[in-house]
């Protein structure tokens, strides 16, 4: 049972410090003054190494935050930090009142709760899944949402089993709805938690939010401020700070302690931050781009200020009609992240979903009491990513959207798009905004849209290749109208006709690879 009371306390191998264990489950401790990490055996302590203290935090949670989840009173006892190639996130060590156990999952702003559950008969090894499989739970259906290996960089407080350095988390996610299923490889060593690569041990819970689960004590932003204060060498977690890019020196602008990874708008530099060291990852081919907003503009929705902390530019593979768009990062500090995305002639505000459709299928989804049905599939690329994100952007990233239309709710229409990419897929809703919108929250004047009647929901192809493709079509008419008859009657070549059209064609696509 946790409570205040500690259930037992011993002092730190390593340096003195009081531990206190609050669960009767937990055989570890993080000493909140050495970062020693000490193992319960009966009433002694013997010390297992260090474990590295987590920095730059700017979650709501911490230890000793209590809640209810599924009619069970719960309290934070400790947490781990897992860190993989293109971002994190956090793990929660929960001890419910009545003895059990469970884990509150979070990453960028969104929460997962999930408990033991007894591991079915066969399972697929690990090496075998892949994001977007599907596995058959309890008679529901679950969709690989996410799958990965991921290295513990830090932690703090209790937990059940032992984790040293370089510990690694070899773990499946499947969603279904709001439903959650983990299924994990890790080694736990030789506890009740302990898992293999043949017999996973599996988690079950619901994706939640902080006030589904009436929390108590929790950090607001001021908390967080003056936490921040006691460690002089660092910037404020949550602030918006800047540094020299360390391959060209351009200042670029970054959340502190929220967004780790860094695109350099000046030489498309891809850098990491690891405290306040930037490590360069990789140097890209230098391309300028074009954007209507600007990294660092702010912008005033419903009384919150947003900065742009990020963009990218995207474009797609289609033959007949490419298209470039735009997507824009937005950080508040009490709100997390959200998308705004410009086509040629619309707007979208974007957010990235906790839960997924209840069901799907290659052509219709439900979601929110509503059917959508699917309009495009189609493979996108990352050409161009300037500023800070919570996860490594890439140039050339390569990954499949299929967009929905037809959600209806009291906010209005809606659409959904499913993005897959090599290890995870997302959801996203989109609400469409209008350019007087957009700009008013930036303090701007809205500049014309173009006079499409009907507009498209996928990303339009720019206005130069729309140029060169009506040009195209009325030189390719021109000639045939022109030479059709000489050919006919004897006094034209069709060879000569056919190689001018072909030549007109060359052109008019490399011109329009070249915008």
């Amino acid at each position: 049972m946790a409570s205040t009371t500690p259930l037992f306390t011993a002092p730190c191998p390593s340096c003195g410090a009081p531990l206190d264990f609050r669960s009767p489950a937990s055989i570890m401790a993080v000493c909140a003054y050495c970062q020693s990490t000490a193992i319960r055996q009966g009433e002694s302590l013997t010390t297992q190494g260090e474990i590295s203290a987590i920095l730059d935090d700017h979650s709501p949670l911490q230890l000793g935050v209590t809640g209810n989840y599924l009619g069970n009173s719960f309290t934070l006892l400790g947490r781990l930090k897992l860190e993989y190639d293109d971002g994190y996130w956090y793990e929660w060590y929960a001890a419910f009142d009545d003895g059990s156990e469970g884990w509150l999952s979070e990453a960028s702003g969104q929460y997962v709760f999930t408990l033991p559950q007894p591991a079915q008969a066969t399972t697929p090894q690990f090496e075998q899944l892949r994001a977007g499989q599907i596995l058959h739970w309890e008679k529901q259906a679950y969709q690989a949402s996410d799958v990965r290996t991921a290295r513990c960089t830090g932690g703090e407080g209790e937990l059940p089993f032992v984790v040293g350095k370089g510990w690694e988390a070899r773990v499946a996610d499947f969603r279904a709805g709001d439903r959650f299923l983990t299924l994990d490889y890790s080694d736990f060593g030789d506890t009740a938690n302990s898992g293999s690569q043949d017999q996973p041990h599996c988690f079950a819970g619901w994706a939640v939010t902080l006030q589904s689960l009436k929390c108590q004590n929790l950090r607001d932003a001021e908390d967080i401020a003056r936490a921040q204060l006691a460690k002089p060498s660092s910037a404020a977690t949550g602030s918006v700070q800047s540094l020299g890019c360390p391959n060209c020196g351009s200042p670029i602008q970054y959340v502190n302690g929220l967004t780790p990874q860094l695109n350099c708008p000046a030489c498309q530099a891809e850098i990491a931050m690891e405290g306040p060291t930037a490590k360069l990852l990789a140097v890209n081919q230098k391309i300028t781009q074009r954007s209507t907003l600007k990294l660092g503009d702010i912008a005033s929705v419903a009384g919150k200020k947003w900065t742009l902390i990020g963009f990218i530019k995207v474009r797609d593979f289609d033959e007949d009609e490419p298209s470039l768009w735009t997507e824009y990062l937005l950080y508040e500090s009490t709100s997390g992240f959200r998308w705004l995305v410009e086509t040629i002639d619309q707007w979208f505000q974007v957010d990235v979903l906790n839960a997924f459709p209840e069901s799907a299928d290659s052509d219709q989804v439900s979601y929110a009491g509503s059917t959508l049905s699917r309009k495009w599939t189609y493979q996108a690329e990352v050409l161009f990513a300037a500023g800070a994100f919570n996860w490594r952007v890439k140039q050339h990233d390569r990954y499949t959207i299929s967009e929905y239309e037809g959600g209806f709710s009291p906010e209005g229409s809606f659409g959904l798009s499913r993005e897959v990419y090599p290890n995870e897929i997302t959801w996203s809703l989109s609400r469409e905004v209008t350019a007087n919108e957009v700009m008013g929250w930036f303090g701007r004047q809205a500049a014309p849209l173009s006079n499409h009647v009907n507009r498209p929901s996928r990303p339009v192809s720019s206005a130069s290749d729309r140029d060169l493709a009506g040009l195209f079509k009325g030189f390719s008419i021109a000639l045939w109208v022109i030479n059709l008859p000489l050919i006919l009657f004897g006094h034209g070549s069709f060879i000569a006709t056919l190689v001018a059209w072909g030549m007109l064609w060359i052109f008019s696509h490399l011109e329009g690879s070249e915008a």
